[in-house]
Formats: structure tokens, sequence, C-alpha cells
């Protein structure tokens, strides 16, 4: 049986968590408008990547062309070579002189990387993993790698390219060296900035610094985001339109708009920060009181009052039994059995607030006649009566 559904039932840190928690074997598969990626796990490690974008060979071959490490016509006789005896593309240039095996194996860790993270961008998608007993990797193939490790680099990336688009908001963009101040001492830029900063040339878009760059689509589209904000690179031209295709492997928004910051004599009027300061106070209040009685005894509730209170609250605690329902069938669907207990669910620190009901108490999962049931014990915080809520 296959875990299939979509990234709005789980995002995909939450299905790396889950497979590397259980160290399970197979393919996870993750489709977008723009790409479908597959990667490939054993025991909880991920040890290859694949997409149904231009197999890789084909990519890396192109982009040491590009950088002038490979002589198109040793690309030529590799493909003629290939063309008559199937076999991969990289053994072949690597094997004739073509390419030596460290650049060979450098461009294509830096392709694989890009594609790899890739998806922790993407903000609609569906997801299927089909475990197996075992998987082969094939060109794919990477070195094992931790799922924390992945989580954190891949969130650390999410991060940061909304940012990276702020500067470099187009594929399409061609950017030419001397800002409005001029050159930037090398001295005061990162390594990978400075190798960007000597491709720039006023005429290649990009695309084109990227696959020339070997540095991966990350490091290169950060590379040149850092020199647009040092003053070292500016655009040519205005900014063109990414494309369709380009606007959907980069989700690109339109470019905003720089403002000046406010002087200093142009603080807001003191009448601003109280009314702010209350407001504050106020919601912090009601928010209080949705989720445990009013604080501090100042505002006594009615039993009216009351009610409606728990009425919001038993709204909120169907959606979070909701989630955890979806969380137990990832879980029975992974190891063949439901979790024994909530805390079992609990796969980021992000859903970990949904162990505990809006009343404050502990969620439970009851297992009878092999069907497993979410429970709170509802508005009188005790098991067993007329309010449970049972899912």
């Amino acid at each position: 049986m296959a875990l299939e559904g979509t990234f709005k039932d789980f995002h995909i840190a939450d299905l790396l968590q889950l497979i590397g928690l259980h160290q399970k074997t197979g393919v996870l598969t993750l489709e977008a408008a723009e790409e479908a990626i597959q990667i490939l796990v054993r025991d909880g490690e991920v040890v290859g990547v694949q997409s149904d974008r231009p197999p890789v060979e084909p990519r890396v071959a192109a982009a040491l062309v590009a950088r002038g490490i490979l002589v198109p016509a040793k690309l030529e006789e590799a493909l003629k070579q290939q063309r008559e005896k199937p076999q991969p593309l990289g053994p072949l240039l690597t094997a004739s002189g073509g390419v030596p095996k460290t650049e060979w194996a450098s461009a294509l860790a830096a392709e694989l990387e890009g594609r790899l993270y890739r998806p922790f961008r993407w903000k609609d998608g569906k997801y299927r993993f089909a475990a197996q007993d075992k998987v082969e990797p094939g060109e794919g193939g990477i070195s094992p790698l931790g799922v924390d490790n992945l989580l954190m680099e891949g969130m650390r990336r999410a991060d940061e390219w909304p940012l990276v688009l702020q500067d470099v908001p187009s594929p399409k963009m061609v950017f030419r060296v001397g800002g409005r101040q001029g050159k930037v001492n090398p001295r005061d830029i990162q390594p990978t900035d400075v190798s960007m900063l000597k491709l720039v040339d006023g005429k290649r878009t990009v695309e084109e610094l990227v696959a020339v760059s070997g540095l991966g689509e990350f490091k290169a589209w950060s590379g040149l985001a850092n020199l647009v904000r040092a003053n070292a690179i500016s655009a040519v031209g205005p900014v063109p339109a990414a494309g369709a295709e380009g606007q959907a492997a980069h989700a690109v928004p339109a470019r905003p708009v720089r403002r000046a910051p406010a002087p200093a004599h142009a603080a807001p009027p003191a009448w601003i920060a109280r009314a702010v300061w209350a407001a504050a106070v106020a919601c912090l209040l009601i928010v209080l009181a949705v989720r445990g009685g009013e604080p501090l005894g100042l505002f006594p509730v009615s039993p009216g009052q009351q009610k409606s209170l728990d009425q919001v609250r038993a709204l909120r605690a169907w959606e979070e039994m909701q989630e955890l329902a979806r969380r137990v069938e990832a879980v029975s669907v992974l190891t063949g059995s439901p979790p024994g207990s909530v805390e079992a669910l609990a796969t980021t620190a992000a859903r970990r607030s949904v162990l505990q009901d809006p009343w404050g108490q502990p969620y439970r999962l009851v297992t009878e006649g092999g069907r497993t049931s979410i429970v709170s014990s509802g508005a009188d915080q005790r098991r067993g009566t007329a309010d449970d809520l049972v899912l």
C-alpha cells in the first residue's frame, strides 16, 4: 500500500521525518505543475534523486560544454557510442579523456543537489511514497544523506529563496559589472560571489550564468543576489517577464518597490503607540480566554459566554483531530499498525501544539476492534462523559 495525498495534508518536511523516523526504504514522488521529482530512500536515508526534466547526464554535459571544460566534438563522439551501445554518458566521457572525473563528479553533484532541494520551495503539489524492498538510484545516486541534515538545509534554502528573488526576480535578466558604486573589492564578498562576478558580462542571462558557473541553481542565484545588494552588478534594461516555465520553476513574484527609509524625525504620534499597546493587550486577553478561561480572574465569564467559548473550542478541536487522523493513517500505512499514542505523531515542532485539546487536556488514541479513534475529554475535561469528542 502507498502513502499519498497533497501538500495540504503534509509538507515535505513532515513526510521525510515520518520516513526517516521509521527507517523506510522506497521512493517518494513529489509532483508539482512544473516537475515531478523522485527521492530514493534506503533505511531512512536519502540515496538518490531523479526528475522528469531532461535526464541528468545530458544536462551535466551541456553545463560542462558551456564552461569550456568539455569540447563539443568529444560530446558528439560519446553520444554516438551511446546510441550504438546504450551505456551511461559519464563513464564514456571520462574514459575517453573528454572530461576529468573530478569535474564530472562536481557538475553531477551540483545538478542533483538542485533537484533534491527544489521541492522545499513548492507551495502546492502531490506526494506518493511507495515502500520497496530495495532501490537502485542509477544516475541519480548520491552519498547517503540523513533526513535531519536534508531538512535543515532544505528549510534554510526555502527561507532564503524569496529574498534572493527580490534582487534577481527573473531567469531572463542580464547583468553588467559596475553598479552605482562601481566594482566591489573581491575581498569584501564570498568566494562563490567572486566566481559569479567573473562570469557577468552584460550578455548572458541568469539561467546561462547558472549553467556556466557549475555552482548549482541556489548558490549561483544567491551569489548574483549578493552582488546586486553590494552594487557590484546592475540589471541591463527592464526586468523581463520570466515566462510560464520560469514562473513555475521559481515562483517569481513581481519585483518589490524599494522604499527609502523614513527620516529620523518622522516618528509616529505617541497616541498611536498607546492604541497599538491597548489593542495588543485586548487581543491577548481574548486569546487567553478562548484557550482556557479568563486570565487572572479579571473578567468573569457568564455561563452563556462560557458556553459560546466552549463551542468555539469544540470547532477547533474537530479541526485538530482531523489533522491527527491524517497522521494516524500515514503512520499506519508506513508501519502496518496505528501508533501507540498521540505523542508518536509529533514529527515537527510546528505540530506538537495539537497534542492537547483547546481545554488543555491531551488527545487520546483508543483502538478497539481494529478501529482507532481520537478522543478529546471535552469542556468538562473528564474522560468518559457525555461531552467527549470522538473521531
